[in-house]
């Protein structure tokens, strides 16, 4: 049950919505806003979807080394959720996303672990 609480809960829910609030709903809007008259609405765009997923790769980073296939991976999840952002002008499809990724990945782990 503690397992719940501590890994699942913060990993598959917390986590993704946070990281959300601040890479999509911040950084992501803050570089778009900061660049758009000045270089355009697509450059801006594209721009602050890089900005926002490599910072994303960054701080999962943070915690040790990552595998080339791992900052890959964190980075397209970035990106999708940036996309998702700045083609629907909502937040939601972002946090959805990231947490059905966290979530699958959880429940492919403790599948691996018990079957294994």
């Amino acid at each position: 049950m503690t397992w719940w609480l501590t890994e699942f809960l913060p990993a598959g829910f917390i986590g993704p919505i946070v990281e959300e609030l601040f890479f999509r709903a911040v950084v992501l809007v803050v570089v778009y806003q900061v660049l758009r008259r000045s270089v355009g609405e697509l450059a801006a765009a594209a721009t602050a979807l890089l900005v926002s997923a490599g910072l994303f790769v960054l701080l999962h980073g943070m915690r040790g080394s990552l595998l080339l296939a791992d900052g890959v991976m964190l980075f397209a999840v970035g990106a999708s959720c940036g996309l998702l952002v700045l083609l629907t002008g909502r937040l939601w499809g972002a946090i959805i996303l990231h947490v059905v990724y966290n979530v699958s990945f959880l429940a492919l782990a403790v599948a691996g672990a018990t079957l294994g």
